[in-house]
């Protein structure tokens, strides 16, 4: 089976975006959840002004 690139990788994001996501609305520790948000908030801030 031939793998595309882009699909590849755009499958990848969606997975660690999904898995940042689940840590910052349900993990127990409050520090945890703080620093996938700020992950969540870098991935998501390229390309903006700040």
């Amino acid at each position: 089976m031939t793998q595309i690139p882009a699909v590849s990788a755009a499958l990848s994001f969606v997975a660690l975006v999904s898995a940042l996501a689940l840590l910052a609305t349900t993990h127990h520790d409050p520090e945890l959840r703080g620093r996938a948000l700020r992950v969540l908030e870098v991935l998501f801030s390229f390309g903006r002004e700040r």
